[in-house]
Parts: C-alpha cells; sequence; structure tokens
C-alpha cells in the first residue's frame, strides 16, 4: 500500500504522475520555526502569509490552520465589573492555498472603561483565508442596566445578570470553539468570561483550548472581580487575566498573542485590556 504523500509507491521527494518530480509548499510571512518535517509561521501582527511555491498535489499534505481573535475587555464598577471573553478560536486544514499571498489581520484586546461603571470593550477579529474569528465579548459593567457581558468569539462575564453567548465567526471549512460568560451577582463576585473550552463560571474565567499543532493552550476568559470577600476569580488556562481583588485592586490583562480575556475591574484606575490574538500555520515542508 503506498505511503501518505506517495504516488504509486514512489517517494514524495521523488517523482508524481508522469514521473514529474513531487513538489512541497514553500512559503514566507510571520514568525517561521521548524519542528521535524513542518514549518510552522506565527503571526502576532497583521502581515501577510505568501506561498512561492504550491505542492503538487494539496490534499495530500493538507495545511494546519490556527485562528485566534483578541480577547474582551473588562467592565468596571463599584459593584464589581465582569470578565472580558477571549477570541474566537477556529482550527482546521486547508487545502486550497496555491501560490500567491494572503493577508493575515491580527485582532486586538479590548480595553476596559476605567472608573466608568460600564461595560467594557469586545476585542476585534482575527482573520485568514475568508475565515473570521470574533473578537471577544466584553465584560458587563457594575453601574450599567443589567450589567450583562457581551457577545463575541466567547461571551463576556455578567457584572450582575447574565453572561453573554459565544459566536466564534464564520469558519470557512475551519472548526469553531467558544463559551458563554457566567453570571454575576452584583456587589459579591461578577462572572468570568468564556473560554474556548469551558465556559466562564461565577468567579473563574473559562479554561481554553489546546490546539494540536503545538501544544499551546489559547483563548482562555478573564476572571471576574470581587468587592470583598476571600478573593477574585482566576483567569482561564490559555491567556485570561485575573479579576480585582477589591476595590481599586488591580484587575490582570488578557495575554498578548493568545487572545486571553480581561479581568474584571472594581472602581479602578487602572483597568486591564484583553489581549491579542494569532494566527498559526502548520505545513509540511520536506
Amino acid at each position: 500500500m503506498p505511503l501518505l504523500g506517495t504516488r504509486g509507491g514512489a517517494s514524495a521527494r521523488g517523482f508524481g504522475f508522469g514521473g514529474g518530480a513531487f513538489k512541497f509548499m514553500i512559503a514566507t510571512g510571520g514568525s517561521i520555526a521548524t519542528s521535524g518535517d513542518f514549518k510552522i509561521h506565527t503571526f502576532t501582527s497583521s502581515s501577510t502569509f505568501t506561498v512561492t511555491q504550491e505542492y503538487t498535489d494539496p490534499t495530500v499534505y493538507p495545511v494546519e490552520v490556527l485562528i485566534v481573535a483578541g480577547g474582551g475587555g473588562g467592565g468596571d464598577g463599584g459593584g464589581n465589573g465582569g470578565a472580558g471573553g477571549a477570541g474566537g478560536y477556529l482550527e482546521g486544514t486547508f487545502t486550497n492555498l496555491t501560490s500567491g499571498s494572503y493577508p493575515v489581520s491580527i485582532g486586538n484586546g479590548g480595553n476596559t472603561n476605567n472608573n466608568s461603571n460600564g461595560p467594557g470593550q469586545a476585542g476585534s477579529p482575527s482573520t485568514f483565508n475568508g475565515a473570521t474569528a470574533n473578537g471577544g465579548g466584553y465584560g458587563g459593567g457594575g453601574g450599567q442596566a443589567g450589567g450583562a457581558g457581551g457577545t463575541g468569539g466567547s461571551g463576556g462575564g455578567g457584572a450582575r445578570t447574565g453572561g453573554g453567548s459565544a459566536n466564534q465567526g464564520s469558519s470557512a471549512g475551519l472548526t469553531g470553539y467558544g463559551n458563554g460568560g457566567g453570571t454575576g451577582f452584583g456587589d459579591t463576585l461578577s462572572g468570568g468570561g468564556g473560554g474556548a473550552g469551558a465556559s466562564g463560571g461565577h468567579g473563574n474565567g473559562g479554561n481554553g483550548r489546546s490546539w494540536p499543532g503545538n501544544g499551546t493552550t489559547y483563548a482562555g476568559g478573564g476572571g471576574g472581580s470581587r468587592q470583598s470577600g476571600p478573593g477574585p476569580g482566576s483567569g482561564g488556562s490559555g491567556g485570561g487575566g485575573p479579576g480585582a481583588p477589591g476595590i481599586g485592586g488591580a484587575p490582570g490583562n488578557g495575554t498578548n498573542g493568545l487572545g486571553g480575556g480581561a479581568g474584571g475591574a472594581c472602581d479602578s484606575g487602572s483597568g486591564s485590556s484583553g489581549g491579542s490574538g494569532v494566527v498559526i500555520v502548520r505545513y509540511r515542508f520536506q
């Protein structure tokens, strides 16, 4: 039986149909690392992925892709602001990367509205090859009517009521992951932001998801803030920032390059922001 990537048993390094040499893909763009027989292009700022030589048959070696958007900003308020949701997470493979240039757009994290008692700002989307991962939902504000978190790639946590729902984005054949934000209860503990791997809770942010291409966890939700008591919510694995530990305490930022949601604030002058997103392209080059 022929091995993967061969033609009639001939080596992929040797001959294809009609005796022609089989060609692997060659590309430029981003920060490039080599892992065994694979190249990994990591984009943490907007740029271009350029295929200078396409595969002879792209269905033999599909190109693995991860797209993560910017995380949402946390809300603020004396009644505790909700945490930001993680940026939308899309993963899968493309078989249509022919020679040419492919723009890469990296979403920024949303900011906290410092000392405003209002909600944070949603994260910005990341895009590649027709797929869009939506930015993370904002955390609800303590002085906002209802104080609900915003919808996004993963939903933001609520300050007083429900968290936002997940809407990962348009996948273009990729698989999306995202979860809703947690519910807050006013002056006690606000809702954590949703993550790619789990929903936000009453306090803690939802965990992110590990990408099989490199084993790194991305898109964790931010932790909710606490006005008083034993402690704030923790950020979810994959870059979620912790919540503020009390009035005026500093919440944690989401981690840049992971799309983590920001921790919720509590009458904080420092505020926090969601982490920026990332696009990663992994393919067989030999």
